[in-house]
């Protein structure tokens, strides 16, 4: 009996490990982005945004994603005056 209930604890806390998924679909991809869908098949497409076809569905790698996003960010320029 405590074998049994520490397998179920230690399968829990390795689940809750990994929360975040690895690959994201298309509609959260948009989701995140405040695109949409279809603006996000479009970037997969021509190339801007790298993707996956897993079981004939495309998807996105969260790091992929996150790469995306720090390439887009502003850097302020100082004005002159």
């Amino acid at each position: 009996m405590r074998l049994t209930i520490a397998r179920h604890v230690y399968r829990t806390v390795a689940m809750q490990k990994h929360t975040e998924p690895h690959f994201l679909s298309v509609a959260e991809v948009g989701a995140r982005l405040s695109f949409h869908p279809t603006t996000v098949r479009k970037m997969i497409h021509t190339g801007e945004l790298p993707a996956t076809m897993l079981r004939g569905t495309l998807r996105v790698r969260v790091a992929d994603l996150e790469a995306y996003i720090n390439a887009a960010a502003v850097t302020p320029s100082k004005t002159e005056e």
